[in-house]
């Protein structure tokens, strides 16, 4: 706080003070002329404590060689000034996310020391911290939430001096595909019961023989079991998706995706990606056609943006004699297909068609044994997509 003197007189020494243990203020007459009889000081606190106001005494003595000078005393009282806080946040939220507030620099023209930050987030919970920083709450619930914060230093508690408005928007469900899980039996009059199970109107679904092969084209897939000797022929059996015919002669079930034969499903709507997809698998089991060996089939899932990048891949071997195995992917960068092949990576981490891995995560290659060719092949049970807006990062599903 500032406190002005203002002297009218023409003397020839001044000294001020201030009564707060500041050091003394002396003044020659020519100094107080040219600061026009205003003479300031600023007391830099008022005293700790529950009272908020401090007096203090000025006392200023006037020296002359004439009279001996003389004094005179001023008393001003020094009010607490509350401290203030910098609040740095985003003004929206999203429920059931983290939402973080920092609590920035601490304003107080005194030398008071804030020890306990309180922040009332708006929602009835109230959190105490030390220290100034980042801060984070979740709120259960979408609205418009007033954050409060109230600091306490050695002069007492300061209710709401900082504040901050917030809009908590409900979270956004992600938009699910699933596909699969077929039932029922086909029959002559209806060889086609399971299609609608495998059917969605912004999901593709194609295959190719040989995946290696960059000038063979995708071609859709037939959602029955009719011809399933040929690519052209039906793709399932018993409900389950794979790639008909045979590219590799490992399995007696000619729709299991064997050998360099792929199996796509592609984003039609060039307005949504993929976050997340899942698949559970079936006819995928370790030490495959009861080898001593030990091993497994494996399999690789890619996914592509939509010019055809990878932007991620799992690869995934079996693990159970019962032939069913759970995949998954999910990726930050949306993605708009997905491709299924037999095989695993081997030593070189070239991709080898039709491969097993062993127990040790080696890759094996397809062998033939008693006339019989064995190697990875497998067929989906259902696959489930999420899906977001482009323009939406799957970080905020």
């Amino acid at each position: 706080m500032s406190r002005q003197i203002r002297l009218f007189y023409t003397i020839p020494a001044l000294l001020i003070t201030p009564g707060d243990g500041s050091t003394v203020q002396s003044l020659t007459s020519a100094e107080l002329v040219a600061l026009s009889g205003n003479v300031s000081h600023v007391f830099s606190d008022d005293q700790d404590g529950s009272v908020n106001a401090t007096d203090h005494t000025i006392n200023v003595i006037v020296s002359s060689d004439e009279d001996g000078g003389s004094s005179q005393n001023q008393t001003v009282t020094v009010n607490n000034v509350a401290p203030t806080i910098a609040l740095i946040g985003t003004d929206h939220a999203v429920e059931d996310t983290t939402y973080t507030l920092t609590l920035g620099a601490v304003t107080d023209p005194g030398q008071d020391t804030v020890s306990s930050y309180m922040v009332n987030w708006g929602d009835g919970n109230n959190n105490a911290y030390s220290i100034t920083g980042n801060v984070n709450h979740i709120y259960a619930n979408p609205g418009d939430f007033a954050i409060n914060v109230d600091l306490v230093d050695e002069d007492g508690s300061y209710v709401n001096v900082a504040g901050k408005a917030l809009t908590v928007n409900p979270a956004v469900q992600p938009e699910i595909i699933h596909l699969g899980d077929a039932k029922g039996l086909p029959t002559l009059s209806n060889p086609n019961i399971w299609a609608s199970f495998w059917s969605n109107s912004i999901m593709n679904i194609s295959h190719k023989t040989d995946y290696s092969n960059a000038g063979e084209g995708w071609t859709a897939t037939k959602l029955n079991t009719v011809g399933s000797t040929t690519l052209s022929g039906g793709d399932l059996w018993n409900g389950d998706l794979g790639v008909s015919g045979r590219n590799l002669a490992t399995s007696s079930i000619q729709q299991e995706i064997q050998g360099h034969e792929a199996l796509r499903f592609a984003l039609t709507d060039s307005t949504r990606t993929a976050a997340k997809v899942e698949i559970n698998l079936t006819q995928f089991f370790s030490d495959d056609d009861g080898n001593a060996l030990d091993y497994n089939e494996a399999g690789r899932l890619q996914a592509f943006d939509a010019n055809g990048n990878v932007v991620k891949e799992v690869v995934f071997s079996a693990d159970s004699l019962n032939g069913t195995h759970w995949v998954a992917l999910d990726s930050n960068i949306g993605f708009s297909a997905v491709v299924l092949t037999a095989g695993s990576y081997d030593g070189n981490n070239n991709f080898v068609f039709g491969a097993y891995d062993n127990d040790s995560g080696q890759s094996i290659v397809p062998y033939s044994q008693d006339t019989q060719l064995h190697g990875s092949d497998f067929l989906v049970d259902n696959i489930q997509f999420e899906l977001t807006l482009i323009g939406v990062s799957p970080l905020q599903l």
